[in-house]
């Protein structure tokens, strides 16, 4: 994902502004062209947090067609492999259904109810 540069928006801005030739297409331009890569490890799942007890999780969110990237399936076995917790939740027209990486108790589910899993992982 793009992360706005505000700083580099404004010296391309500034540098039309003193050119004397600005327009509404140049301005929009310049703006949409002030995106830079965030820093972020590619593949990183969507959602990442701790539970109460300090373990890590991550929640990668996958449409009912959509699959894991190479560079998402390492960072879930990263996580596993760090003792935190991977999920992939993906959209079903049935019900939620989910992966699970990384918990003793379950260590993979293909379907589960969300109140169930939670029980069992909190």
């Amino acid at each position: 994902m793009g992360v706005f540069d505000s700083v580099e928006a404004l010296k391309k801005i500034w540098n039309l502004v003193q050119s004397n030739k600005v327009t509404m297409a140049d301005l929009k331009k310049a703006i949409q062209s002030s995106y830079r890569k965030s820093h972020e490890r590619l593949g990183a799942s969507d959602v990442q947090g701790y539970t109460k007890k300090g373990r890590f999780i991550a929640i990668e969110i996958k449409g009912e067609n959509d699959t894991l990237s190479i560079e998402q399936q390492n960072f879930l076995k990263d996580v596993h492999d760090k003792d935190g917790l991977a999920l992939v939740v993906a959209e079903n027209p049935k019900k939620v259904k989910f992966t699970v990486w990384g918990t003793q108790s379950i260590p993979i589910v293909a379907e589960a109810d969300f109140l169930d899993f939670m029980k069992v992982n909190a």
